[in-house]
């Protein structure tokens, strides 16, 4: 659910490009950065890597990998949304990084280097309709022995326990609209075929998922503010109107039914993968 990697006419991201957007994967951050730290420490990422970051959205991954590579590595974020990129540099600006280098542009045709000691992907793949072939595409830019990284989810995973009406009824429209829209609720699951399609051995792979029984878990936003981005696919697919979502309340009745009601809330899958290219 990360930001536009590629253009409309080769690859599909449905969830927009507006500022509320941009906020919205912001907060997804917030939902996400203890996998994506654990994922890319035990990786390999280290001191005096170049890194490329694939789909870097505002820049929170980025600006991990910035510190991780620390001030004699680079790291070069590429997405396709000229205004996210304003946001990710002001980021980097504010945070201190002089390391951190980002380019507006199609992957398929932006001219980048060839010397990079790793490639990185946070939820992006999920929206390309070829995920393999462009990450095979992507390789020609790593050296021998680099690290390929990617995380992405299995939305299906995703549940409340006991079963909540509302919160399968949220999660069901939301994973209806993205297979409409073209993109793969289930691409975490598909991470190892995608590597070896790809050219790559067969990565190392782990799966984790936010679950809470308290009434501050913040999956109870995140799905509101999912939601809220789809309202227009919904509507247009005649899956569900704005007044039938009432999406201005959906945390807050989500918030109520599953831990009001005694449930827990389970979130998605996040898959991570990662392997070396060969020498």
């Amino acid at each position: 659910m990360e930001t536009k990697l590629v253009s409309p006419a080769r690859d599909g991201y449905v969830l927009g490009h507006s500022p509320k957007e941009i906020v919205r994967l912001q907060k997804q951050n917030l939902f996400l950065e203890d996998f994506t730290w654990r994922c890319l420490r035990d990786a390999g990422v280290k001191p005096g890597m170049k890194v490329l970051e694939v789909g870097c959205g505002a820049g929170d991954v980025s600006l991990m990998l910035a510190e991780l590579v620390g001030p004699e590595g680079q790291v070069v974020g590429v997405d396709l949304n000229p205004q996210v990129l304003e946001t990710a540099r002001a980021r980097a600006r504010a945070a201190g990084f002089d390391n951190l280098l980002f380019k507006q542009g199609d992957i398929h045709e932006i001219a980048l280097d060839h010397d990079f000691g790793a490639l990185v992907g946070r939820l992006i793949l999920f929206h390309l309709k070829n995920p393999a072939e462009s990450l095979r595409s992507l390789l020609n830019h790593l050296v021998p022995g680099g690290l390929v990284i990617f995380q992405d989810y299995n939305l299906y995973a995703a549940t409340a326990y006991p079963s909540s009406q509302l919160f399968d009824q949220t999660l069901g429209r939301i994973i209806e609209a993205f297979h409409r829209g073209g993109a793969d609720p289930r691409i975490g699951l598909k991470l190892g075929e995608i590597f070896r399609e790809a050219g790559l051995p067969r990565p190392e792979m782990r799966c984790e998922a936010s679950i809470s029984a308290a009434e501050d878990w913040p999956g109870f936003e995140q799905l509101a503010l999912v939601t809220r981005t789809l309202l227009p696919l919904f509507e247009k697919f005649g899956m569900a109107t704005a007044a039938e979502v009432d999406v201005d309340t959906l945390a807050d009745r989500l918030r109520v039914e599953i831990a009001g009601g005694g449930r827990v809330g389970h979130g998605p899958d996040v898959v991570s993968a990662w392997a070396t290219k060969a020498s």
